[in-house]
């Protein structure tokens, strides 16, 4: 089941995770897809062009997003001592995903 959760956790091109299906990791990245009580997404591609909506990692995934292209949002953090506080997210593309045997066998 791990192994499942490693091959389904996507990063962006700095690193950080814009989707898993890991449930120990709740709340982190994007739903696999969007829905109406969720926070809006912005992608940027770019050209400056933009889109707004209530876009999930499958949405994401079939836009083809070019090397560069923005994902951003902002979300309501309850996690720390006092109180919820806004928290801004911004993904970049390239996303991947990690593969940690063949990084091994590199290293």
């Amino acid at each position: 089941m791990q192994q499942d959760n490693k091959k389904d956790t996507w990063y962006d091109i700095r690193g950080r995770i814009i989707f898993t299906k890991s449930k120990g990791l709740p709340g982190v990245g994007l739903a696999r897809t969007g829905q109406r009580l969720h926070p809006d997404v912005c992608i940027t591609w770019p050209d400056g062009r933009t889109e707004v909506g209530k876009f999930g990692w499958k949405d994401i995934q079939e836009r083809n997003l070019p090397d560069g292209a923005k994902i951003e949002r902002t979300v309501l953090d309850d996690t720390l001592p006092g109180g919820p506080h806004k928290k801004f997210q911004r993904w970049v593309a390239l996303f991947a995903t990690a593969d940690r045997e063949t990084d091994y066998a590199i290293a």
